[in-house]
């Protein structure tokens, strides 16, 4: 038992709400980001998602309904990207650019479009704040 006032611990491990943001040093990559710059956040409405099959988890789920998702968007024409930022952002992922400048992010990771929607979100926004460094 507890004794009366002491705080109790809480295992936060497994509750995805809850992660803290770590600075990159410590997630093992080479950048380190600024603590006093502005964070760029991807604006949703600006990136064209299309979605298809999957061979990811999900049985015969996989057979019948489109969760994959693949995110584009031009990098030279993102206008709420500062020219540094596309720069090095194009730079960086120069395999996952196409002839014509798009930028393309997928995932089928889970099972559920929205899943692999926010997936492929959180992977974009990681390129564009190691872009910002």
């Amino acid at each position: 038992k507890m004794a009366a006032g002491r705080a109790r611990a809480v295992n936060l491990v497994h509750q995805p709400w809850h992660i803290p943001r770590l600075p990159i040093a410590l997630c093992g990559l080479a950048a380190v980001r600024s603590l006093s710059s502005e964070r760029i956040i991807v604006p949703r409405s600006k990136i064209d998602a299309s979605f298809s099959r999957s061979s990811g988890p999900g049985g015969q789920n996989v057979n019948k309904v489109n969760t994959k998702v693949e995110l584009r968007f031009n990098v030279a024409e993102a206008d709420w990207l500062p020219q540094e930022v596309r720069a090095r952002l194009a730079d960086e992922q120069k395999a996952r650019m196409t002839k014509s400048g798009e930028l393309i992010v997928t995932s089928s990771e889970t099972r559920t479009q929205k899943g692999n929607m926010d997936l492929a979100m959180e992977k974009l926004q990681r390129m564009v704040d190691d872009a910002s460094v």
